[in-house]
């Protein structure tokens, strides 16, 4: 039962790697740009976030986008991310831009952001919190019996 357990949970968290948007080839980036290019935020409405040092904050116009960024646009949201080199993004609601390094290249790539019942991400903390609470006590509920 333990051994289903993590088999499990290496799964789930497999699965929610492979949805957070992060592109795996050249081949998923909307645009493929040399390295040391610098985006910036050009429009914003509604809630939009951009990554910072201390988490997502609010996005505002002229709000860089560098290598490691990324930017969420909430429901009823938009946005629009400029990386010059004929590359302008326009994302709608529920949207992700995501911002990273592929074979010395930067890959910029939009997708769109689960939303569960319109739960956000609690559904997979609460399935994170059960399997870590059948590991620590071994699957055993005693309390049923």
């Amino acid at each position: 039962m333990k051994q289903f357990i993590i088999r499990l949970a290496a799964f789930l968290v497999a699965s929610t790697a492979a949805s957070s948007g992060f592109a795996q080839d050249q081949q998923d980036c909307d645009c493929v740009l040399p390295l040391q290019t610098l985006g910036q935020v050009e429009f914003v409405r509604g809630v939009v976030r951009a990554s910072s040092f201390s988490g997502l904050q609010p996005a505002l116009v002229g709000t860089p986008l560098p290598n490691g960024s990324q930017l969420v646009v909430g429901p009823a949201s938009a946005a629009r991310a400029d990386f010059s080199y004929e590359c302008s993004l326009d994302l709608g609601e529920n949207t992700e831009l995501t911002v990273t390094e592929i074979q010395s290249q930067l890959c910029v790539r939009v997708s769109r952001r689960p939303v569960a019942a319109g739960l956000g991400p609690y559904p997979v903390i609460a399935g994170f919190a059960g399997i870590g609470y059948m590991i620590l006590t071994g699957g055993d509920d005693s309390a049923s019996d």
